[in-house]
């Protein structure tokens, strides 16, 4: 819930692993408190809470050290994260950034594809049950189309 994880926030500054999945009612709020409580956090997963959106995930980007030590993953998958994050992504603000989950969410191809700008290390993108992404038939798969965007800019990246 919003209170337990505000109960981490405040009791746990030194936090630097963060796993929160399947919490449909976890809402930014909790997720801004994490941001400002434990600034510490290097590597979180915040998956099936689809109350969460850009703002928590701009709180996290913004407030933490996501991305900057080697060897560094995020997972959004699950939430309403959109273009908006991967817009901070894209200043670079996660230079160390190996793996990311962005898996039904509400990101586009033009914002992978910026992001891969300011993400130098990525090595694992996580892109699939994106609707506003697929132009397939089923949403269950990446469109081939963005498969070869990402290709062209980062030929190593691995996608699932």
């Amino acid at each position: 819930t919003d209170a337990s994880v505000g109960a981490i926030a405040q009791g746990c500054p030194m936090l630097d692993t963060c796993v929160i999945m399947g919490c449909p009612e976890l809402t930014d709020r909790a997720v801004v408190q994490l941001s400002e409580g434990c600034p510490h956090i290097g590597t979180i997963v915040v998956a099936d809470c689809p109350k969460v959106t850009d703002v928590g995930v701009c709180a996290l980007l913004r407030n933490c050290s996501l991305g900057r030590s080697s060897g560094s993953s995020m997972s959004f998958s699950g939430t309403a994260v959109s273009d908006a994050s991967l817009r901070l992504l894209a200043e670079g603000r996660c230079p160390e950034l190996v793996t990311i989950g962005l898996s039904n969410t509400d990101v586009t191809a033009d914002g992978v594809i910026a992001m891969l700008e300011g993400c130098p290390k990525l090595a694992s993108l996580g892109l699939l049950d994106n609707p506003k992404m697929s132009r397939a038939r089923t949403t269950t798969m990446v469109a081939e189309d963005v498969l070869v965007k990402i290709r062209e800019k980062r030929p190593h990246v691995k996608v699932w």
